[in-house]
């Protein structure tokens, strides 16, 4: 996610910055889903995969912020 960010950030026009901003968002539910696998299969443990689906979600929340703010510049 924070490398998309800082790509979409380096862009010059609001289209592309939403475009990154809107992959980091999508690489957050990526990451969300292997989260939830890994404390499926044991691999971390219950209360570790809560605080890291709290961060994440948190994180997804501010991306969208991005994605709504690059959106009312174009």
């Amino acid at each position: 996610m924070p490398t998309n960010i800082a790509e979409g950030y380096a862009r010059r026009h609001p289209r592309d910055k939403a475009r990154f901003y809107v992959i980091a968002r999508s690489s957050g539910e990526e990451l969300k889903s292997l989260l939830f696998l890994a404390c499926r299969l044991k691999f971390i443990e219950a209360d570790s995969f809560e605080t890291s689906m709290g961060l994440l979600d948190h994180a997804c929340r501010l991306s969208h912020g991005l994605i709504e703010a690059a959106n009312t510049w174009s």
